[in-house]
């Protein structure tokens, strides 16, 4: 009696497709023989993760046995057989994000409430996400101009300044390059930047007798206007700015009535700068100890978006209690929980980057509302919503 040919070998074990369908589909072609129940069995104990099918199988609900180039199935039907890329665990996370940003625009809408003023929501679709296009975490994105930013509206043009001489080497730029470069770093980071515009300015005139920018800080926005310029002659600079704005932190934390805020805000200008450049150790560092003091200061604990002014029988005990002295108004307080999340965006960011865990004590220790812009803090009806709230 003539022995009996399998068609085709059963002895490899077959690997389901997640999305497969019924078991009749799932053992179409395969051979006769006693190895067929034992594949079977196999086969329901082996899966394939999800999309790790090709393209012709899933679309069938076929098994598929994930080989590459070619699955059994395709090569035996004789026909093209096609993968889907794999998507990293770094493109995971960024589809995490764009998920989450989607989901906090509706709970900001939701939570609006009635008669508030309205302005463009800082995650809707019209404007620029956390995500780039390129699929690369955007640190600094652009924002259309809006009314509410009156000082950037007469922004100067590259080609309507004086850049001749050694310009950079000099402590003051002449007022033209230092409107240039600071204006260029504050259109350029926002939405997620913690500057009012106006009052920033302001605080460079001649006449103003408040406490006047940190000459780090300053230093700060001149490195990432010069980065966010897209101008070569500019950004050959960049090197000297950093080098210069470090310089300047270091001195400044020798003096004990360094405004800690400037401070903060010039290092997480820095470690924005150096994630932009992909110097990812030199940004942790950067980032760690300015955490330290953000949290020092109590930056992670702002609950309430609306200002209350202090109380004039314990002022004085808060103020010597604390590294900061209450805010003087809403724009102040908002100023601070602006940092604070620029702080921590910048965190996990860097943590997205490198693969090293973001920061412990800001993951769990955080209670500072969700940001507005920095315009709304002017007005009325600011959310209250919390990371908590959000996730």
């Amino acid at each position: 009696m003539a022995e009996h040919t399998p068609t085709e070998s059963t002895s490899e074990p077959a690997i389901l497709a997640s999305e497969e369908g019924s078991d009749a589909d799932n053992l179409e072609h395969a051979g006769p023989g006693p190895s067929t129940a034992q594949s079977r069995t196999t086969a329901h104990l082996k899966t394939l993760g999800k999309g790790r099918a090709c393209v012709k199988c899933r679309t069938r609900k076929m098994r598929c046995d994930g080989k590459r180039p070619t699955c059994a199935s395709c090569l035996r039907q004789k026909r093209e057989c096609i993968y889907e890329p794999e998507r990293t665990r770094t493109q995971k996370l960024l589809d995490k994000i764009t998920v989450l940003e989607k989901r906090l625009t509706e709970l900001r809408l939701v939570g609006r409430p009635r008669g508030s003023i309205s302005h463009q929501d800082p995650l809707s679709d019209d404007t620029p996400s956390l995500v780039s296009e390129g699929g690369a975490p955007s640190i600094v994105s652009p924002l259309p101009d809006s009314p509410l930013d009156p000082w950037l509206h007469n922004h100067l043009a590259f080609e309507d300044v004086d850049w001749s001489g050694e310009w950079w080497l000099h402590d003051s730029p002449s007022r033209p390059i230092q409107k240039y470069l600071i204006d260029t770093c504050l259109i350029q980071c926002r939405p997620r930047f913690y500057f009012h515009a106006g009052r920033f300015w302001n605080s460079m005139s001649e006449a103003y007798d408040g406490v006047r920018p940190l000459p780090g800080l300053l230093n700060a926005m001149y490195l990432l206007g010069c980065n966010t310029s897209n101008q070569p002659s500019l950004t050959e600079h960049e090197e000297y700015y950093l080098a210069r704005t470090r310089r300047m932190q270091a001195d400044s934390l020798s003096d004990p009535s360094v405004p800690l805020l400037q401070w903060m805000q010039a290092s997480s200008l820095v470690a924005t700068y150096l994630l932009r450049r992909g110097r990812l150790l030199e940004a942790r560092q950067e980032l760690s100890g300015t955490i330290q003091l953000v949290m020092g200061c109590g930056l992670h604990k702002i609950k309430s978006s609306v200002w209350q002014a202090p109380d004039p029988t314990i002022q004085q005990h808060v103020s010597s209690d604390s590294m900061l002295s209450p805010p003087k108004d809403n724009v102040e307080l908002g100023e601070r929980i602006l940092l604070f999340w620029m702080v921590w965006y910048s965190d996990h960011v860097c943590a997205l980057l490198s693969g090293l865990p973001p920061s412990n004590t800001l993951e769990s220790e955080t209670e500072t509302v969700w940001p507005s812009q920095v315009e709304e803090y002017e007005q009325v009806g600011i959310s209250n919503l919390t990371l908590l709230e959000i996730c």
